[in-house]
């Protein structure tokens, strides 16, 4: 691997225990496939980190944005973050409004008043949007802030080292184990993380699929994992009633291919009744095998098409 900046070559160097919490990079939560199959990382328990983890790897990290819980929703953004218990001065918050706050749940009461967010919102996109943090040091919250060069106020109310967090950072990604989910076999950390960025670009072109139309009824059960975004899986629906979902939602129908030829696509009556609205949109979907292999973790049921 490449050297790493500042002549170290790696981070969170030194030596000491790691305690058994979730890895860093980690998978999504992919519906109707055992987790155990999913899985691409597992926890190491009384090992120790002192190789680290090389510069490159963490800025493949920063330029995939995966980490933590990545495939979550995307709310709108709040100019400060606060995980509920960590102490803050409400001082600090003068001039903000209450919508301009996100709570991060957490243990004990919201120090300030401001707007709660779901425990699985993304962090990458909540944290870009944001001015600073308050968090301790082992947040992941604080770890993706610190990447992002967002600033991180602990509880003792001071700025956390943008280095110590990336070292931080280092330490959690070399405190796991990584497989390949579709042989089984042991990868590394910098494979783990092409494979969750291939994820992260298929999940983040669903997000905004509201409606799905054109399936039969034998191709939903694949198609309905094709579409998940993280979150949910659009709701199957008429070619009408999938546009009028679309129009009101500002969001995209997704629509067999075969529909589209019949006339349902791009210059058809589909696409007029999207246009006339002013938001809704077509997103074809690919027939499974072609542009879109089937793709099935440790030999199991086919649970999705990687795009």
């Amino acid at each position: 691997m490449a050297r790493g900046r500042g002549g170290s070559g790696a981070c969170g160097g030194g030596t000491r225990r790691l305690t058994l919490m979730a890895p860093f990079l980690r998978s999504p939560p992919f519906p109707h496939v055992a987790p155990s199959a999913a899985a691409i990382s597992a926890p190491l328990d009384g090992v120790e980190d002192g190789h680290g983890i090389w510069d490159d790897v963490l800025d493949a990290l920063v330029a995939a944005r995966v980490g933590g819980s990545f495939w979550g929703r995307q709310p709108a953004p709040a100019r400060v973050l606060v995980r509920i218990g960590t102490p803050i001065d409400p001082g600090a918050l003068a001039g903000l409004m209450e919508d301009q706050i996100g709570l991060l749940p957490g243990k004990g009461q919201a120090p300030v008043p401001g707007r709660m967010l779901p425990a699985d919102c993304d962090p990458w996109w909540m944290i870009a949007g944001a001015q600073t943090l308050h968090a301790s040091e082992q947040d992941e919250w604080a770890l993706v802030a610190g990447l992002l060069d967002v600033p991180v106020i602990g509880p003792e109310g001071r700025r956390i080292d943008p280095a110590r967090l990336r070292a931080e950072t280092g330490r959690r990604i070399a405190g796991a184990r990584y497989r390949d989910p579709f042989t089984g076999r042991q990868t590394d950390a910098a494979t783990a993380i092409r494979l969750l960025a291939d994820w992260r670009r298929h999940l983040d072109g669903n997000r905004g699929i509201v409606a799905a139309s054109g399936m039969a009824f034998w191709k939903r059960e694949a198609i309905r994992e094709f579409l998940w975004d993280g979150a949910h899986s659009p709701p199957f629906q008429s070619v009408s009633r999938g546009l009028r979902r679309a129009r009101l939602a500002r969001g995209a129908l997704a629509i067999w291919h075969v529909a589209r030829a019949a006339g349902h696509g791009p210059g058809g009556c589909g696409a007029a009744g999207a246009a006339g609205a002013g938001g809704g949109w077509f997103h074809p979907v690919p027939r499974p095998g072609r542009g879109a292999p089937s793709t099935r973790f440790g030999g199991r049921r086919p649970h999705r098409h990687l795009l």
